[in-house]
């Protein structure tokens, strides 16, 4: 976890739009052996993902002496980490040991085997997600997400298991560290316990029982904060650091007509929303160009002044910044006769000034 923190902050400041990991199939199949034999659920068996946010691993198709094979007949320098040879790590052991004795004495191609269960279990995974994701609430404007006990109670124990880790997925943006225990706690949360019981989840997440729900908060999580907002989802919010009045809605792309400075429709955004002052590196791809481009630039083209700049608010969900009212979309959110999904969003003005 520290990794992927020091990873997000260097991308913040270098302002990148990815962080490419070299995590090659080897890496991938002995993550699903190490889980396999830690004991995991359905989701541990479909490894590592290709893209998580902006970590994207190009090289899992690849394996590790095929990579190593290309850097030295080109002569490109590479460092090897000389805590891998440490057969004291539990997973070296599975690297060193386990998996050259399964490919010896039990099938020569089991790294083909367990990339093929991975690529079934994924194509599974996405067929079950829509219809329980669609079920799962946004987080409300205390980041507390609430599930229905009565239908976790309809739930037989499998679905109960995705319900939950899709939540922790989707609505708290957790991908690691929970195991089966975690799920089975839950489970019997919603099966046995009484109202007012709860248990701790790793991440500081915490799961109470509370008047026909299951409530997942997460620790000192706070949705608000000077010059920021989070709209979990569909409702009227009042801004108070830009003296705004929001309202936000899901709609039928059909109902996409309008679009002016203070009312537009998006594809491809969910919720939650996060609402903010611009900082240093932002940057969006604005309707009908390709490239990126610098806010600060945008700006620049737009005359607006550089003392008025921080009075907008700048609106991005999970992938980035997509609009700035009055100034900016993201091409990535335009509508199209392919878009099933939209949200518009409407901004009424107190003392927002545009230019």
């Amino acid at each position: 976890v520290m990794r992927y923190e020091c990873l997000e902050r260097a991308a913040s400041d270098f302002a990148a739009d990815a962080v490419a990991l070299g995590h090659t199939r080897d890496d991938q199949v002995e993550t699903i052996l190490h889980r396999i034999l830690r004991g995991t659920g359905w989701r541990g068996l479909m490894g590592i993902p290709a893209r998580r946010g902006i970590f994207v691993r190009p090289l899992l198709g690849c394996g590790r002496d095929e990579l190593v094979s290309f850097l030295r007949a080109r002569k490109i320098a590479f460092i090897t980490d000389e805590s891998n040879r440490d057969d004291s790590y539990y997973r070296n052991r599975i690297r060193h040991r386990l998996l050259p004795y399964l490919r010896r004495y039990f099938n020569p191609a089991v790294d083909d085997s367990i990339e093929r269960l991975q690529e079934s279990l994924e194509e599974g995974w996405e067929r079950l997600e829509g219809p329980l994701l669609d079920m799962i609430p946004e987080p409300d404007s205390d980041g507390t997400v609430v599930l229905s006990l009565s239908k976790l109670e309809d739930m037989d124990d499998f679905e109960i298991y995705l319900t939950v880790d899709i939540a922790l997925r989707e609505r708290f943006n957790l991908f690691q560290d929970f195991e089966k225990k975690h799920y089975d706690s839950v489970k019997r949360l919603v099966r046995r316990s009484q109202s007012g019981r709860s248990i701790n989840l790793p991440h500081g997440i915490r799961v109470s029982r509370e008047h026909g729900a299951v409530v997942l908060r997460r620790k000192g999580a706070s949705y608000e904060a000077p010059g920021l907002f989070v709209v979990p989802g569909e409702g009227t919010y009042l801004l108070p650091h830009w003296n705004l009045r929001l309202e936000a809605a899901r709609i039928s792309p059909s109902e996409a007509a309008v679009w002016n400075d203070r009312e537009a429709c998006f594809a491809s955004v969910r919720f939650p929303i996060r609402i903010r002052t611009r900082k240093p590196g932002d940057r969006m791809t604005p309707f009908g160009m390709s490239g990126r481009k610098k806010l600060s630039d945008i700006f620049i083209d737009r005359k607006i002044p550089l003392r008025k700049r921080d009075l907008y608010p700048l609106f991005e969900d999970s992938i980035g910044p997509f609009w700035v009212p009055g100034v900016v979309a993201d091409e990535r959110t335009r509508i199209t006769p392919r878009t099933r999904r939209a949200i518009r969003l409407r901004i009424y003005e107190e003392s927002f000034e545009k230019q």
